[in-house]
């Protein structure tokens, strides 16, 4: 969660990220809808003394306690984990959840704006609905698009009084309850979010979950290790092994931070030069010097105090093109630089330095007074900040920066000035080794050939592209051997991932076409072409620079960002960048192609990103034709049940009590077929039974012909195929649903066509056993996929901010079958989920 110094040398470019890219919609997903929609009206709401909202039986014994930010991407991504732990331990009564908000900052920091706005919803009894609204609206439009007119409309849309949330919010009224949790963090000893704790003496003390070899986790713990911890104390055998070896509880009580040595006790200096001898100056001998591994330069400083990387001295060396300011000339000189960074802010003061033991080096330097926040202790604090911009040669700078709050400037000011006047660059070597990894020639390997355009810096090998074609001819482009091509039907028909083979989550490329409207931009016309629809997302943003792009006939805009996001390997923070080409491909249609790439990986990323755009060739009617039936189908009318119709509930109907066909057979190659659409099979009106096989015995449900007349005939002729036979139930969420049909067992799969929406006035997810068709976002998206509630979900059913899942059938008999299915997980899961072992059909015709 904290921000380190590291950092501070990318805060001149101010460079935030706002995500334009398609939604990741997960196919087959029931609740791919907003999950605030889902209520926890029935699940008791309290506040601790502090303010920390408590999810839970307040008589359960074990808190469950996690510090998280809604503007981490490590949270974001472990959210489907916390619902997961909610729904099996907390509406079951076995644990209580508490959050303890963290934040980056105060003011305007969309951090801190999105906790307050959960804080304030608490108010109103629905902290946790807007808990999950937050964290879908991160994860479709990035963090940045936290602000008071998003957070406004997502009141609205959970049905608060938007008017007194955003009171609250801008009153403040919050903030105490935000410090506070910063406090209890720097007690605690939390670094990282998501962190997760455990109590069993009511939130008085915390416990870290600890690992197979004693050590902590110090962020997500994985569902698995609570599903222990939950077993434990409910069995009585935590509190007794406590008991047993005499340890109170309170003497386990995490150890705090420790306190930090006076950073300036000894200011004595001593010469530091590089490894590579590029670099040289002073610094304070009790301090530490480290490669900056997160920086995009090869030559990239800090140093700081040993224990406190919170102030300190920076130093960067890099083309003046690469420094990631839109539209900057090469040769742009530092006060011109400067002047237009940083002209327009309040409190900045600009004036020419020298630098260099022989005063070689020229520029401008900046200085800033901000106020920020500690997000540890939630101290308020005003950071002082010099950046000088300094001169290598016409087109080279040397960045150097001191920051640290206004307590310790005097001091530090005093080791920023012995570095500027220390600093000494090997020029030829630091130009050499800049041209290396921002312009990479051939010269660099033997291997190097036509083929590939660019040398890996990390491996120095040559890459080798080949050609793609999709298999529907809607699309083809060369990309690199290693790398991986794979659809990615979620965001549509014609998208598909690039990906590395090292790091691939923070170095890929992707590529979708979508229809205008699909993209959820709001107030913008379903024939906006991309630049319109650029300008709607990015227009207001500071520092993006907007500009036009072309790939082949394609032509359309681009913005470059970048985003400050969690190391999952290092635990503190990587700079990712992110390319964005926005490409028209006819009215109402665009092509979206995103490039992330981390620094280490960034050169190659790039390259690889510029073969493809060189490359692309797209058949504009096939694509068109392929997303206009995922997007644009009509959706059905809404069936209108047939004379004598009526829902059926467990343990009713003539499907009770069914035999199992006989003589039956199913070809051997059904599993996961795929079907360009399926035959027509079934009477409409007649009745017909499923049977669904398993080993924990069978599943009996009436399907729903008269009313989802096409997801029925869908079903049963899949079935009759053998297409359902050996999958699994890969998503099975306790209280939730039980969901299957996926030969994938991912819930990406399905049966290579897709069902338009059947709504009916008669049907409603309003008890127990309902069959269920899942789908993506589109409400025509549905396939193969199908889910069984376990409870009343009145969020599934159609409303004006969704369109409704499909109900085509009713479990009758073997609830209690439903009910013994293993939960699963298949984003964490670790083994395959319960097989599916057969699915018949019996007609039992007109009834």
């Amino acid at each position: 969660m904290r921000r380190s110094f590291i950092l501070v040398l990318t805060a001149m470019m101010a460079l935030w990220l706002v995500g334009l890219a398609a939604p990741s919609f997960a196919q087959g997903d029931p609740t791919a809808t907003p999950s605030a929609r889902r209520t926890y009206a029935d699940i008791k709401q309290t506040t601790t003394v502090a303010g920390f909202p408590v999810l839970g039986n307040p008589e359960s014994a074990l808190i469950i306690a996690e510090f998280s930010n809604f503007s981490c991407p490590g949270c974001a991504l472990y959210h489907d984990t916390v619902k997961r732990i909610i729904e099996a331990y907390v509406r079951t009564g076995k644990a209580r959840f508490m959050l303890l908000p963290m934040v980056f900052g105060l003011g305007d920091d969309p951090s801190f704006l999105a906790a307050q706005a959960a804080l304030c919803a608490g108010r109103q009894n629905a902290f946790w609905e807007m808990h999950d609204a937050l964290f879908d609206q991160h994860n479709a439009q990035g963090a940045q698009s936290f602000n008071p007119t998003t957070l406004r409309a997502i009141a609205e849309k959970l049905a608060l009084n938007a008017d007194q949330v955003m009171a609250c919010l801008e009153a403040g009224e919050t903030t105490e309850v935000i410090l506070s949790a910063a406090r209890f963090a720097e007690q605690t000893g939390i670094r990282f979010t998501p962190t997760l704790m455990w109590s069993i003496d009511d939130g008085r003390t915390l416990q870290w979950f600890t690992q197979a070899d004693g050590s902590r986790y110090e962020s997500g713990v994985p569902f698995e290790e609570v599903d222990k911890l939950v077993a434990r104390v409910v069995s009585g055998e935590l509190v007794a092994a406590i008991q047993a070896t005499g340890t109170a509880i309170a003497q386990i009580t995490p150890t705090a931070v420790p306190t930090k040595s006076d950073p300036f006790a000894d200011l004595t200096f001593a010469q530091w030069r590089s490894e590579d001898g590029l670099l040289a100056l002073e610094f304070p001998r009790l301090w530490r010097a480290q490669v900056n591994v997160q920086s995009f330069s090869p030559i990239s400083y800090i140093f700081t105090p040993a224990d406190d990387e919170s102030l300190g001295v920076g130093v960067l060396i890099t083309p003046t093109k690469d420094l990631g300011v839109p539209n900057l000339a090469p040769n742009t000189t530092p006060a011109e630089l400067a002047q237009r960074v940083f002209g327009s802010q309040e409190g900045v003061q600009i004036r020419e330095v020298v630098a260099g033991r022989n005063g070689e080096y020229r520029g401008v330097g900046v200085r800033q007074t901000q106020q920020d926040v500690d997000p540890r202790t939630g101290r308020r604090l005003t950071i002082e900040r010099d950046i000088w911009i300094l001169a290598l040669d016409p087109v080279t700078l040397i960045i150097m920066q001191g920051v640290s709050e206004s307590a310790f400037w005097e001091k530090t000011q005093k080791v920023f000035e012995q570095a500027t006047k220390t600093i000494e660059v090997e020029r030829e070597g630091a130009l050499l080794a800049l041209e290396r990894v921002f312009n990479p020639t051939p010269t660099f390997t033997p291997t190097f050939n036509a083929t590939a355009d660019f040398i890996d810096r990390a491996t120095a090998t040559a890459l080798q592209f080949t050609p793609f074609r999709s298999p529907d001819g809607a699309i083809s482009f060369e990309a690199p051997q290693g790398w991986r091509v794979e659809p990615n039907p979620n965001s549509s028909p014609v998208a598909y991932n690039i990906i590395a083979p090292v790091n691939p989550t923070d170095n890929n490329i992707s590529l979708t076409v979508r229809t205008v409207s699909s993209l959820g931009v709001p107030n913008i016309s379903a024939d906006a072409d991309a630049l319109a629809l650029m300008k709607a997302v990015f227009g207001s943003e500071p520092n993006v620079s907007i500009e036009p792009v072309a790939a082949g006939a394609l032509k359309g805009a681009s913005v470059m960002q970048y985003q400050s996001v969690a190391d999952r390997t290092s635990g503190g923070y990587i700079d990712l960048e992110r390319r964005l080409w926005l490409l028209d491909v006819a009215p109402g249609y665009v092509l979206l192609v995103q490039a992330v790439s981390a620094p280490a990986q960034r050169v190659q990323v790039t390259a690889v990103f510029e073969r493809l755009m060189q490359t692309l060739v797209l058949d504009t009617a096939l694509s068109v034709a392929a997303v206009d039936a995922r997007f644009n189908a009509p959706p059905a009318t809404p069936n209108v049940a047939s004379a004598g119709f009526a829902p059926v509930s467990v343990g009713e109907g003539p499907c009770v009590g069914v035999k199992e066909p006989e003589n039956v057979s199913v070809p051997a190659d059904g599993k996961g077929k795929q079907f360009s659409a399926p035959e027509q099979v079934i009477d409409p009106t007649h009745t017909y039974c499923a049977i669904l096989t398993t080993a924990k015995g069978r599943i009996v449900i009436q399907l729903y012909p008269q009313v989802a007349p096409q997801h029925v005939n869908s079903f049963v002729f899949l079935a009759q195929q053998g297409f359902y036979d050996g999958t699994t139930f890969h998503r099975v969420i306790p209280g939730f649903v039980a969901q299957g049909g996926d030969p994938t067992g991912t819930g990406t799969g399905g049966a290579g066509y897709t069902l338009p929406l059947e709504i009916s006035p008669l049907l409603k997810y309003d008890r127990v056993g309902v069959l269920g068709m899942a789908r993506a976002s589109a409400p025509n998206s549905a396939s193969s996929q199908f889910f069984i509630t376990y409870a009343p979900l009145p969020g599934l059913d159609p409303s004006d901010q969704n369109a409704g899942y499909t109900i085509f059938g009713q479990v009758v008999e073997g609830m209690d079958v439903v009910e013994q299915i293993a939960p699963r997980d298949p984003s964490n899961a670790t083994s395959e989920g319960d097989v599916l072992l057969s699915v018949r059909i019996v007609d039992l015709g007109v009834r």
